[in-house]
């Protein structure tokens, strides 16, 4: 049989694409409309409910299922499903306010993304733009440049524990004292729903930011794409979008549950 030379090997990518460096990333980035970019942060909020519903439901029920198995081998791959799940509940509760990288779908990113737009005269007047402008301040401050306890252990939990393996575990009391709480997650998410709020609010107060998603929704004169509404998503209760996840987690565990067994696969 003879080989293809050009086909992808192993390992290899078919694509030709390169990671951008920070400069070819500015420009990337410069070129998507800030209303998509702002859609992005507020679907970044309701994706973290979404996590978090999953792993505070599947999580226990993983782990339980793992304790009844004892030693056999289904129990440890139970309890690496239940870690990966929680720290992607973690992940993706940090991300809805990281401040690292310019690409992130963040608050803290869309904060900026605004703050520039401000600084154009043909966005209202210069007490309108001022206005705005400590708006944006304050939202910021609420939790991004001061973090309450709850997003700073989420932060903390990301960097020592999700993100990737830490030493600090064995040197740090308070890792070993604070193993990682759903309840705390869903405090700090919920206090990035009210930010968010604000912000949504923020967005209608001036037509030229107001018709900045419907102009990133435009793809030609005849087309328009389905967003997300920006004040819809953020006036749901917490609990409404968390059970989203909760409810695809409980239709995961009811369909494999009952086969995870120790005598599962035996004749």
């Amino acid at each position: 049989m003879g080989t293809d030379s050009a086909a992808t090997q192993p390992g290899q990518s078919s694509s030709s694409a390169q990671p951008l460096d920070e400069e070819d990333l500015a420009q990337a980035l410069a070129q998507v409309p800030v209303g998509e970019r702002l859609e992005d942060a507020f679907s970044a909020y309701l994706l973290a409910c979404i996590s978090l519903g999953f792993a505070k439901t599947a999580a226990p029920q993983l782990r339980q299922r793992s304790a009844e198995l004892g030693h056999h081998p289904l129990a440890s791959a139970l309890d690496h499903l239940a870690v990966s799940i929680a720290q992607k509940a973690v992940l993706d509760a940090a991300a809805t306010y990281d401040q690292a990288g310019k690409g992130s779908s963040s608050l803290a990113n869309a904060l900026d993304l605004i703050t520039g737009c401000l600084k154009d005269p043909t966005f209202g007047s210069a007490a309108d733009r001022e206005a705005a402008r400590q708006l944006v301040a304050g939202i910021r401050n609420s939790v991004i440049t001061i973090k309450s306890p709850e997003i700073s252990a989420i932060r903390y939990w990301r960097n020592k524990w999700a993100g990737h393996r830490s030493v600090d575990p064995q040197v740090d009391p308070w890792a070993w004292e604070h193993p990682v709480d759903f309840a705390v997650i869903k405090n700090g998410l919920d206090q990035m729903r009210a930010a968010f709020r604000e912000f949504a609010l923020l967005l209608t107060q001036l037509p030229q930011l107001a018709s900045l998603q419907e102009d990133a929704r435009r793809v030609d004169d005849h087309t328009v794409r389905v967003g997300i509404s920006l004040d819809g998503t953020t006036s749901w209760p917490i609990d409404s979008v968390l059970a989203l996840g909760e409810s695809q987690a409980q239709e995961f565990l009811d369909r494999t549950l009952p086969y995870l067994t120790s005598d599962s696969g035996r004749s």
